[in-house]
């Protein structure tokens, strides 16, 4: 995926008032004119391709809300978590 060179966060409304004073960059008229082949075609060149049987991993519905978890660890193995470049929980537990 290439980087973006300028990245901006704006709101809803902000986007909705950019798009009616005409302040989109995006040309309209290519990207509705795109049949669905080249528009995957492009996708692809992005970010590769999707692989085989993808659609399976589809899951509908909202994440479980997230869980407050408490650990307590020695001082000993976070300095060794931090010196190593090993700050993943996952490899601590």
């Amino acid at each position: 995926m290439r980087k973006k060179e300028h990245i901006v966060r704006i709101t809803a409304d902000e986007a909705g008032k950019l798009l009616a004073a005409g302040g989109d960059k995006t040309d309209w008229q290519r990207v509705k004119a795109l049949s669905q082949e080249d528009v995957e075609r492009l996708a692809d060149e992005d970010d590769g391709p999707l692989p085989e049987g993808w659609e399976d991993s589809i899951s509908f519905g909202s994440p479980e809300p997230k869980k407050d978890v408490h650990i307590r660890l020695d001082a000993a193995v976070i300095f060794q978590e931090i010196r190593t470049g090993l700050i993943r929980l996952q490899s601590v537990i």
